[in-house]
């Protein structure tokens, strides 16, 4: 992926194989339990390209850095590399508060391992907040099917902006 078509270095590249059915009608399995191999490299993907794709957030923006590869089925994936998170801004759209997210993943076998994850509310927000993540996630057919994760600190859950969207609260 190229930011601009007029660059001559992509700040984001997939390689490898991934068995999917495309198909619109009658598919059974729709990652088939075959032998993948994929490798996501980025030294700095500009995230405001996904805002659009992703309806529980709004603004988004950020950068992402990853060095991930993927190999087993999607059953039994096996992952492996990292994943960096760099001021990740964004607008959560279920409480419409906005939140900064900093942080290093691990992958590794079929679990993303949170190693340091922040998040904290911007420097505009009246009410501030700073909280720490840590766990994993497990993930198998390209879903999140478990997860494990401790916050320490404060986070802000609701404000007045949160109203809007949920008017009877």
């Amino acid at each position: 992926v190229k930011k601009a078509s007029t660059d001559t270095d992509p700040t984001l590249t997939i390689n490898g194989r991934l068995p999917v059915d495309l198909s619109f009608k009658n598919v059974e399995q729709r990652f088939p339990d075959e032998q993948q191999e994929l490798s996501v490299v980025s030294e700095g993907f500009d995230l405001s390209i996904l805002d659009p794709v992703i309806p529980d957030l709004d603004n988004l923006k950020g950068k992402l850095r990853c060095n991930v590869s993927i190999a087993g089925t999607p059953r039994d994936p096996q992952y492996s590399g990292s994943i960096s998170l760099i001021e990740v801004e964004c607008v959560f759209g279920p409480n419409n508060i906005a939140y900064i997210v900093n942080g290093d993943l691990e992958p590794s076998g079929n679990k993303i391992t949170l190693k340091e994850l922040t998040v904290k509310n911007p420097p505009s927000e009246e009410w501030k907040s700073d909280a720490r993540f840590t766990g994993s996630l497990t993930i198998k057919n390209f879903q999140v099917e478990s997860f494990d994760i401790t916050a320490y600190g404060q986070l802000l859950l609701m404000t007045r902006a949160s109203r809007k969207i949920m008017p009877t609260f």
